[in-house]
């Protein structure tokens, strides 16, 4: 299933005007509008629930969240960690806000 964009979403632009990046400009067929931020509030108990069930599951994430957890680095963790993990942790991809793994 398509989502047609254009009629379904606004994106809120956190990148300075430019006349590159118009979010409102809906004539524009095919042209890729990056996402500088995505902010959501007001999600429910079960939503982080879910997903902290979901980094139980896999062994990476749960390495993952326990290092970022840390004040200091562990080279024990770290050594757990397998490729690509291992690269894109190092690589600093990752970071964890309110108990959510984010990757970038």
């Amino acid at each position: 299933m398509e989502i047609d964009r254009r009629k379904n979403f606004r994106f809120s632009k956190w990148a300075p005007e430019s006349g590159t990046l118009d979010s409102g400009n809906t004539d524009s067929e095919g042209t890729e509008t990056p996402i500088f931020g995505i902010s959501s509030s007001e999600l429910h108990n079960e939503f982080f629930s879910a997903v902290l069930k979901s980094y139980a599951k896999h062994k990476q994430y749960s390495i993952l969240l326990q290092i970022l957890q840390q004040k200091y680095r562990s080279p024990e963790l770290e050594s757990q960690l397998e490729e690509p993990w291992l690269k894109a942790y190092k690589d600093n991809k990752f970071f964890l806000i309110d108990g959510l793994l984010y990757h970038r």
